[in-house]
């Protein structure tokens, strides 16, 4: 409350980088008086793009016949109280492992000792580059947390090119292209599986998703947003 006092109301913006983040600020008794915009966060599409990933599969002892669902997450966890959902995931794969499913997890932290079959342990991306190609070798992008304010995964795989199935999160349904996303409600195991078959059943323009995303997400688009507030600031004065 503090940290608000002595602002003239009409000379201070207040920036949400999702629309969701914005509805509960506004409600907010502290920041209701101020004037509340929506600037979604950016990315170097540079880096997340679409690109041939020619090899991964094979180093990754994937068959050409399965599909592969990626899961990114900085800790991967079966503790049911994890925000991150990890739990989900494996009983997610385990209804797809019939179906010819390969769940590829990368995360800087494992704390599941025995995966179940079909899923793999992929470790830490090593950099930007490794985590984009993780992206576009996968045929389908799964996030299963409990609340996200944006979520990054879902902006750098659609720049990848890779569509994204996941539980309603509060922000990731409200900023992602809807024609390239799906969400279930959270901690439905049956509809996100089913959700992540009508996906691997598809054939989508993956260049036309990374075109797209690349249009609203990448790090110039939001510069470029945040000067438009700026300008407006000054014109105010």
């Amino acid at each position: 409350k503090e940290a608000f006092e002595g602002f003239d109301s009409s000379r201070l913006l207040i920036t949400s980088v999702s629309g969701w983040l914005m509805d509960r600020a506004v409600r907010s008794p502290i920041m209701s008086q101020y004037d509340h915009r929506v600037v979604l966060n950016g990315l170097d599409s540079s880096l997340f793009r679409l690109k041939e990933v020619i090899g991964w599969r094979d180093r990754l002892g994937i068959k050409p016949s399965e599909k592969v669902v990626f899961h990114a997450t900085a800790s991967f966890s079966l503790h049911p109280n994890d925000i991150k959902g990890g739990v989900y995931i494996c009983q997610m794969a385990k209804k797809l492992k019939s179906h010819g499913v390969r769940v590829v997890v990368a995360c800087m932290f494992n704390h599941i000792d025995e995966p179940q079959e079909n899923v793999l342990i992929y470790g830490t991306a090593k950099n930007s580059e490794e985590l984009a190609s993780l992206y576009a070798m996968a045929d389908c992008t799964v996030i299963t947390s409990k609340r996200e304010t944006f979520s990054m995964i879902v902006a750098e795989s659609l720049c990848c090119g890779t569509p994204v199935v996941g539980f309603k999160a509060g922000a990731p349904e409200t900023i992602a292209i809807d024609e390239y996303a799906t969400f279930v409600e959270h901690g439905d195991v049956n509809a996100l599986a089913s959700a992540v078959l009508d996906r691997l059943n598809q054939q989508p323009n993956r260049k036309q998703i990374a075109s797209e995303a690349a249009a609203l997400y990448d790090k110039r688009v939001m510069a470029q947003n945040y000067m438009k507030l700026y300008n407006e600031l000054i014109q105010r004065r």
